[in-house]
């Protein structure tokens, strides 16, 4: 907050002395990273068209990356362009790198891979020839994430391995840590999930050196939950505990949260219910006091998930209970038919437990007037009772599920009013706190995403091929860290 306020301060005294030139307002725009507030300083600018060709060329490109960051994708190209033709009619070569490794970047969120990758190779080949280390490995990243989306592992690993080389190379640790997460990301996408340990563990470490608890806390929510699909539970608890560490030192509240909620996840799977309900209600009273309605319902989840496991229905029907309830505040809908739901299940369980004890009894009563007819009859009502059981377990766990995804097509309605094109959100308050932004086509995919249309459908809304939806989708789901559109609906939800 304070280089913020310091930084204002300043231009604000430079103002009142008279001593602020176009030039002076030109670097401050070139190093501020807010886009509208580089375009705040941009317009302040008096007489751009005065500048020299270097700085003339500098100008464009910053108004460029500005417009590409806020997704609006013509204007960003168009000035990038004019930026590349005056710094090549020129020889700046370095502004010909920035260029177009912006240009690169603007294309890859336009869904333009080949153009993307055509304009990084020539971007790549000028950093090269001038030995722009810097440039080089953030060229080499970036178009191993276009690979990426094109799910072209090999090439992706490939540039995304080169980038890393030089980040080492040069020391540089942030590029280190995002490198070797970008090598984890392609490698756990491709099931190669040792590699992807191997290299966010590494990305970890230099994150530690940066003291970005924001990416550690999300580099080791990720190992947690590699180990947990390994089935090493023990690893996965250490590194949600470490996640929820960081998240601590960060002092987020809500990251405490959600990696509670995690760490209880495991204890569930793990059978330690005492510790996963410890957990649990830890995550419930961080919840409740900050008002994280969300986690609060997961909260809820895993306390319904452990009387399940216990057989204390009651419970489960109590927890179940809790959960609709702040389904209820979040989306204003009347749950008391889900709730009778579960009621006659429970009731169908008391029901099942007087069967049990009449056939006991009727049993007891017969067995001296036909006692080899009473022992065939007891195994045919036994196996037929413990046949209703698992039938009913089947049918409990089915529509419970069932429950759970109609909660959330409800929740999905009435928030958005059942119009998906209405979201609350806008794009500037979902890529609050995302390390790579979304740009308006992925926030229009988004939209449509979160409904109940098919990739089909989304792509005939948007008038864009269904391969081209789902590579949006991965995109979409890389950048809010998650992986379905469940997950995604809950993300968003969490703003709200």
């Amino acid at each position: 907050m304070r280089p913020i306020c310091f930084f204002f301060f300043s231009i604000f005294a430079l103002f009142l002395f008279g001593q602020v030139s176009d030039v002076d307002l030109l670097d401050s725009a070139y190093a501020e990273n807010n886009p509208k507030k580089t375009l705040d300083i941009l317009l302040s600018i008096e007489s751009p068209k005065d500048f020299t060709d270097s700085l003339q060329s500098k100008y464009l490109l910053t108004k460029g990356i500005a417009y590409g960051k806020r997704g609006i994708e013509d204007s960003a190209l168009f000035y990038l362009n004019r930026s590349i033709e005056i710094s090549e009619s020129q020889s700046f070569n370095y502004l010909i790198t920035r260029a177009g490794n912006a240009k690169g970047l603007t294309l890859f969120h336009a869904g333009r891979y080949e153009n993307a990758i055509q304009t990084y190779q020539e971007a790549l080949m000028v950093a090269e020839e001038n030995d722009f280390r810097e440039e080089e490995s953030t060229i080499l990243g970036n178009m191993g994430g276009v690979y990426f989306q094109m799910d072209d592992y090999t090439a992706a690993i490939k540039y995304s391995q080169k980038s890393l080389d030089i980040a080492i190379e040069i020391n540089d640790i942030d590029d280190i840590a995002y490198g070797n997460l970008r090598l984890a990301v392609v490698y756990e996408e491709i099931d190669s999930l040792e590699l992807s340990i191997l290299h966010n563990s590494k990305a970890s470490k230099s994150a530690e050196k940066l003291k970005n608890y924001v990416l550690l806390t999300y580099i080791e929510k990720t190992l947690g939950n590699i180990h947990k699909k390994l089935d090493r539970l023990d690893s996965s608890l250490y590194h949600h505990k470490r996640a929820r560490y960081f998240a601590e030192l960060e002092g987020e509240q809500e990251n405490i949260a959600s990696t509670t909620i995690e760490i209880a996840r495991v204890h569930l799977e793990n059978g330690q219910f005492e510790m996963a309900e410890s957990e649990a209600l830890n995550n419930l009273a961080i919840s409740n006091a900050n008002s994280y309605p969300l986690q609060a319902k997961l909260a809820h989840d895993v306390l319904y998930q452990i009387a399940l496991k216990r057989n204390d229905y009651k419970k489960a029907l109590r927890e179940r209970n809790e959960y609709l309830i702040i389904n209820d505040s979040l989306n204003a809908v009347d749950t008391k038919e889900r709730i009778a739901e579960l009621e006659i299940k429970y009731e169908t369980a008391k029901k099942e437990k007087e069967i049990i004890e009449a056939n006991t009894e009727i049993e007891r009563k017969e067995r001296f007037q036909q006692f080899l007819y009473i022992i065939i009859a007891t195994v045919v009502v036994f196996s037929t009772i413990g046949l209703l059981l698992l039938i009913q377990r089947f049918r409990l766990k089915k529509a419970l599920l069932f429950q759970e995804i109609n909660t959330l097509r409800v929740q999905i309605n009435s928030i958005f009013g059942g119009e998906t094109q209405k979201l609350d959100l806008t794009l500037d308050q979902i890529n609050e706190g995302l390390f790579k932004p979304l740009s308006e086509r992925e926030y229009e995919i988004l939209n449509e995403a979160i409904s109940d249309k098919t990739n089909s459908e989304i792509a005939d809304t948007v008038f864009v091929s269904v391969n081209t939806v789902k590579t949006h989708l991965k995109n979409i789901y890389l950048k809010l860290g998650v992986s379905n559109r469940k997950e995604a609906l809950e993300a968003l939800l969490a703003k709200v």
